[in-house]
Parts: C-alpha cells; sequence; structure tokens
C-alpha cells in the first residue's frame, strides 16, 4: 500500500516536468508478457538486448567476471532488465544508447547521493529518499527495480558482491530515466 502512495506522490511530483514513459500500464504489460516466455524466448529477448543496448547487458555480466558474482546472484537482476527491455519496447519510443559513459555518470551520481545519505540522520535519510523517489523521472521503473531488490532481500547489504549488485540494479533505473526525455524528443522527431 505504501508504494502505490509512494508512486502518486512521485507522479504528482514529477508530472508538471516530465511524465514517465514507463507507466504501470506498461510496466504490468512487459513483467506479463515476460513471465509467460519460455527460457528460449527470454534468451531472444536477451540478444535483441544485446543489440540494442549491449551497455546495459554488459554492466550486469561484469558482476560475474569482475566482483564474484554467481550465475543464481545475477540471475533475477538479469530478469529485472529482460523486463526493463521489454517495457521498453512497449512505450513505442526509440530508446537511444545508454553509454559506458552514462553508466559511469549515472553510477557516480548514484554512489554520491548514497555516500551523502550515510552522514546524515536516519528521519533525514528517509526524506533524502523520498524526495529521490518522488523527482525521479522514472518512478514507477524505479519501485520496480526496489521491488525486485526486496524480493532478493539485497537491500541488507551483506557483502561487497552484494553491494555491486545493488548499485547496477539502482544504475539500471538511473540509466533509463536519463535517456527517457531523449527517448520522447526522439519518437516525436520521426
Amino acid at each position: 500500500m505504501a508504494r502505490k502512495s509512494t508512486a502518486k506522490r512521485a507522479t504528482k511530483v514529477t508530472s508538471s516536468a516530465y511524465t514517465p514513459i514507463l507507466t504501470p500500464a506498461v510496466l504490468a504489460q512487459a513483467i506479463q508478457d515476460t513471465q509467460g516466455m519460455s527460457v528460449q524466448e527470454k534468451l531472444l529477448l536477451a540478444d535483441e538486448l544485446y543489440l540494442h543496448q549491449p551497455n546495459l547487458l554488459g554492466f550486469v555480466l561484469v558482476l560475474n567476471t569482475n566482483f564474484g558474482a554467481s550465475f543464481e546472484q545475477i540471475e533475477p537482476l538479469i530478469e529485472t532488465m529482460i523486463v526493463t527491455w521489454q517495457a521498453m519496447k512497449i512505450s513505442g519510443h526509440q530508446w537511444p544508447l545508454i553509454t559506458e559513459q552514462l553508466q559511469s555518470d549515472c553510477l557516480q551520481r548514484l554512489t554520491a547521493k548514497m555516500h551523502l545519505t550515510q552522514k546524515v540522520s536516519t528521519a533525514l535519510r528517509e526524506q533524502a529518499l523520498q524526495q529521490h523517489v518522488n523527482s525521479h523521472p522514472e518512478p514507477y521503473l524505479l519501485a520496480f527495480v526496489h521491488e525486485q531488490l526486496n524480493k532478493q532481500v539485497w537491500v541488507q547489504i551483506t557483502n561487497s558482491t552484494v553491494k555491486h549488485i545493488v548499485l547496477v540494479a539502482l544504475n539500471l533505473a538511473e540509466c533509463v530515466a536519463a535517456v527517457a526525455p531523449q527517448a520522447i524528443q526522439e519518437s516525436r522527431a520521426k
């Protein structure tokens, strides 16, 4: 129930400047679509994701090679990414390439916000988190990512590998939100 009210508040705050592309209906359709897919269909979708957004998939796969995450640990993150890609497709917009530089910039901003909130009281930390959610350009995607993190109990960061998984998951929402305005502009230009 609290998530719904947060999402509603987020829409009210962001709607004056920007209307999210990945609406609850778009995300719900993407979740439904991917839940009904076979493993082979998901692999084909992952191949499509790699063709159009190779850096997103690469950012996840590097968790295995550089941070020791097992396939079992990154599988839910890959599922989250596949749902996100399906939602991006359903939106009907032409999405620009999410570059390594954009990923790096978004991650830098994200970690700076996290470091800042670690230095304040719990009340201020909660207020900062609420402000971040309320001002996020794609609040429903952010809520979906948080839900996936909660399902895996990753919000309770227990080691360096889990910390990097959480950062990659949150950065997915940040990167998609960063290019969303460009997706709208490119779609309008056509």
